[in-house]
């Protein structure tokens, strides 16, 4: 490999993206709070695949789907910082954002004009049904261990500071 490859994809893929997600908290951390950090997150990514990716659309390949994906994200954290305690709402918002990436994944097999690659209609439901279940089970788990750290985080803070 070229070395000014090298060098050029890390300045790219990973000084960019630290600078712009440094200067968003810089900046946004105080007027904000929290949600500076989910912006932070969420944009520096941004900013380094367009760094080394050309942003294609529509996408065709998984790679291309990654800005989209990181978008939804978060649009979605930001929402469920505003509404987290309408959980509801939230589950609602994962939910109707799990089915649209799966609907734009699978748009090619439900209106295939040949019946022999098309879905059928218990393919289509089984083939929507396991992966939203997966993603709702990867949310659940994930808002468990998020709750279980914050707990234990408060319990350390009121052990330092009774």
């Amino acid at each position: 490999m070229d070395m000014a490859f090298i060098i050029s994809s890390l300045l790219k893929g990973v000084l960019l993206p630290a600078l712009v997600s440094g200067f968003i908290l810089l900046f946004l951390k105080r007027p904000l709070g929290s949600i500076a950090t989910t912006i932070a997150i969420g944009v520096g990514f941004l900013a380094g695949y367009l760094g080394i990716q050309q942003y294609v659309y529509p996408p065709k390949s998984l790679l291309q789907w990654l800005p989209h994906v990181a978008i939804a994200a978060l649009v979605l954290g930001i929402l469920e910082r505003f509404y987290r305690h309408i959980p509801w709402l939230v589950w609602l918002l994962r939910l109707a954002l799990a089915e649209l990436f799966l609907w734009q994944l699978f748009i090619q097999r439900l209106t295939h004009p040949s019946p022999r690659v098309r879905w059928s209609g218990g393919e289509a439901f089984i083939n929507f049904f396991v992966p939203t279940l997966v993603i709702l089970a990867s949310f659940w788990l994930w808002d468990r261990v998020l709750k279980q750290e914050a707990a234990q985080n408060y319990k350390r803070l009121h052990a330092l500071y009774p």
